[in-house]
Order: C-alpha cells, then structure tokens, then sequence
C-alpha cells in the first residue's frame, strides 16, 4: 500500500497551525511545517486511516509541555547561523583576492590621510558624521526605493538583516569613546603610526561590514525571496 501523503489543504492548514501559535515568520513557517508534516505522515505509515487533526495534534504534543517553544527556538538558532553564515561569507571575500587589494588600497589612503591631517579627533568625527548621514539616507530614501520588497507575510531573514544593520550603526559609537578615552587618560600612543594604521583597518572592516550589510544582502536577499518564495511577493 502506497504511504499516504499530505495535500495541499492540509499543508495550507499547517502554516495556518503555525499562524496561530505565534510563528508568524514565513521562512520559520517552513522549516516548522516540515517538521510536523514528517511527523504526521510517520504515523501515517503505520495507520493510514488516521485523521488529520489526530495526526497532527499527536505530533504537537510529541513536542512537549512548551509546545513550539523548544523547536521554535532550535529553527531559529539554524536560521540565524545560515544567515550569519552567508554574511561572513560575502564579507570575507574581501580578504581574499582580488578583493583584497582593494581592501589594502582604502586601508591605505585612510592611513595615510590620519598621518598628513595628524588630528584624530576631527578626521574621526567627520567620518562618523558622513556615515550617519549615509545611514538617515539608507534607511529612509535609498533602501526603500531600491531594494525593499513588499511580502505577503513577515519574514524572519528580514529581522535578521535589520538587527545586524541596527548593530553596525551603533559600532560608530567605539571610536568616539575612544577620542574620550584619549582626553580622560591622555593616550599618547594614539599619536603613533602603528595606533593609525589599527584605526585605519578597524574604520575601513568597518565599512565593508556597511557595504554588505546594507548593499550586498538586500541584494542578495532579494534573488533569494524571487527564487525561493515567489508566492509571498506582492505584485
């Protein structure tokens, strides 16, 4: 006898399941459907007159007394590491060649503009000020017109992609602790050729971190929802 399978209404019915117990997210919807249609058609191989609602209810109680909570967070925690996986993946390429030289070249021309402008403080600060204004721009001109993307239901990789920007924005905090720092302590390696040279790499990483978070992954993220949930874009 050939095992029996779930239809489409039932699958539909599970992502309504989902719905109801807080998981709103779609692509967290998908990895929790599977899991529980895997679950209900295990017991349909052995008892293929099983009804639907028993199958799936034995299933939800396998889970425990926390219900989706344990599982929900598991899912989660492999989301988040394959996002971050492919975060990581697009910023190395930067340390790599050819992108490298690229990398070397900015690290330069910052370096070499700390030592003939020779004032931490003011060269700092004006590079802070250019990228909060890049980011008011981004967020509010920029991303909306270029990459935003209007989905029939939330997605949990758009989460992920707002949270990494939202900690990168706040990184440009670190090199005006470090001006105060310098003025309650009176650090005089800061004057060195090697302390411009780590603010140099640290302010460049720190640019291509942006670049990816804020160009690279919408992009990318785009391809993906095109690819891979077509049925969630509004026309």
């Amino acid at each position: 006898m050939e095992t029996r399978k779930l239809t489409e209404d039932e699958v539909d019915r599970l992502f309504a399941f989902c719905t109801r117990h807080y998981v709103p997210e779609y692509d967290l919807q998908v990895e929790l459907v599977d899991h529980l249609a895997s679950g209900i058609e295990e017991q349909w191989a052995e008892n293929p007159d099983l009804p639907f609602p028993v199958a799936l209810n034995k299933t939800f109680d396998g889970f425990g007394i926390f219900g989706f909570s344990k599982i929900k967070s598991q899912k989660e925690k492999e989301l988040r590491r394959k996002y971050r996986k492919l975060f990581w993946k697009y910023t190395l390429e930067f340390y790599k060649l050819p992108k490298i030289l690229l990398t070397i070249a900015l690290t330069t021309v910052l370096f070499t503009a700390y030592r003939l402008i020779n004032n931490f403080f003011w060269l700092t600060i004006s590079l802070m000020a250019i990228a909060i204004i890049f980011i008011i721009g981004y967020k509010y001109w920029y991303y909306p017109k270029t990459y935003k993307v209007e989905v029939k239901k939330p997605l949990m990789l758009f989460s992920y992609l707002n949270s990494r920007q939202t900690e990168l924005s706040f990184f440009f905090q670190i090199p005006l602790l470090i001006i105060q720092w310098n003025k309650v302590l009176h650090y005089s390696f800061m004057n060195r050729p090697i302390f411009a040279l780590i603010a140099s790499f640290f302010t460049v990483t720190l640019g291509i971190l942006m670049y990816v978070a804020f160009f690279v992954v919408p992009q990318k993220l785009n391809q993906h929802l095109n690819e891979q949930f077509p049925q969630l874009i509004e026309t």
